[in-house]
């Protein structure tokens, strides 16, 4: 998918202001997700000429990226993206990559002119031994995006970044035009759903043993879509229950939520979760630990219920962060889950109340509409852009 010369470095002109993408497009999440509708729309609406690099291939999925360069490819698509880097006319956007070794590396002995970065969440694993780069990295930015205020609290306290240099700016992932999926009437009963991925840090196991303690409510059962480094010991978890079944990686998560009742999070890690906010768009009700930026989204009693996190944790692996933001106290604190027993309890109660799902389900809806509208989210980002280069 590599582009001509012309095609990719250059643009309409030579007089164009430009705005250079790094980003990996080999995976799927948050980032990806929201990255490629804004890519298509500023194709066609932004005042910059808009392209991509990245350190490998690009996924055939992501086929609408059809500016995209692979800098491991070229030595002379490496020399054109540091002349990127110094150019006053051009603008480099780093996406979830602040805690970056080579990039602190690189940046540190160039002359950068208009260098961004988001975070979504990369400093929940700032700590001792990478802290440097993020703070090399933050000293020659002219911005950091922030998704939630969670996330500029742990840019803040965690990786040590001016409050003065970091705008929260939220997903954009709701467009104007975006249809709602319309739902069948159905019998089998309240349908419970997880959607995410399998880590230790997404709480899954928790809900598992929610589950358990429900058996005896035939009517409720859980629907758990996802993958990741955990898989296996989940469904081991859950082999002798009935009222748990997994189904995969789906390919439309709002079809997954549109079927479901009740959206569970139950992540003892959350900067903010899309799947809030596609449940949201679903209005559909939300069980949620509050952690983080999850009561950005969910306050409790109106659009949602928040649990809290109070029990020591039982499961931890790889990503597993050291430390996570008190949403309350706007303060660092060490992680931990919300009680199954409790989760059990309040998926109980929600399930046997049609109206309050419903009620919560509508708030939640108005809430994230406004919120994470992509029409405004597109044009903060491109009035940050605007004021960088003017």
């Amino acid at each position: 998918m590599n582009r001509p010369y012309s095609t990719y470095w250059k643009g309409k002109g030579n007089s164009v202001k430009r705005v250079v993408h790094c980003i990996n497009l080999h995976d799927v999440g948050g980032v990806q997700q929201m990255f490629v509708p804004f890519y298509e729309r500023a194709k066609e609406e932004s005042s910059f000429f808009h392209s991509v690099v990245g350190l490998g291939e690009c996924d055939e999925q992501f086929v609408g990226i059809d500016r995209y360069v692979n800098l491991t490819a070229s030595f002379f698509h490496q020399l054109q993206f540091i002349r990127s880097l110094i150019d006053r006319e051009t603008i480099v956007h780093f996406h979830n990559m602040l805690g970056g070794k080579k990039i602190a590396a690189l940046l540190h002995w160039l002359p950068v002119k208009n260098v961004v970065f988001t975070d979504q969440g990369a400093s929940w694993y700032c700590n001792d031994s990478n802290r440097s780069n993020y703070i090399r990295n933050a000293q020659v930015s002219r911005w950091i995006i922030a998704n939630s205020k969670a996330t500029q609290t742990m840019l803040h306290t965690n990786a040590e970044v001016p409050m003065d240099k970091i705008q929260v700016i939220y997903n954009g992932f709701l467009r104007s035009t975006q249809a709602r999926i319309s739902e069948e009437p159905t019998d089998r009963g309240i349908q419970v759903g997880y959607i995410g991925r399998f880590a230790a840090f997404k709480g899954v196991h928790i809900l598992i043993e929610s589950a358990r303690r429900l058996l005896g409510e035939k009517d409720i059962s859980f629907s758990i879509a996802g993958s990741g480094g955990c898989e296996d010991r989940l469904r081991e978890n859950a082999k002798d229950l009935s009222n748990v079944t997994f189904v995969g990686k789906v390919s439309d998560p709002l079809r997954f939520i549109s079927e479901m009742d009740i959206i569970v999070v139950p992540s003892t890690r959350e900067p903010i979760p899309n799947v809030i906010v596609e449940a949201g768009f679903m209005k559909k009700a939300v069980i949620s630990a509050n952690v983080d930026g999850i009561p950005e989204q969910i306050e409790n009693g109106k659009t949602g219920v928040l649990l809290p996190c109070e029990k020591s944790v039982t499961y931890r692996d790889a990503l597993y962060p050291d430390v996570v933001v008190d949403p309350a106290l706007h303060v660092l604190r060490k992680p931990q889950e919300i009680d199954a027993l409790l989760l059990a309890d309040a998926i109980k109660a929600l399930a046997h109340d049609a109206k309050s799902r419903k009620r919560y389900g509508e708030a939640l809806y108005e809430k994230v509409t406004e919120q994470h509208s992509f029409d405004t989210y597109f044009t903060s980002v491109e009035k940050m852009y605007a004021g960088m280069v003017n």
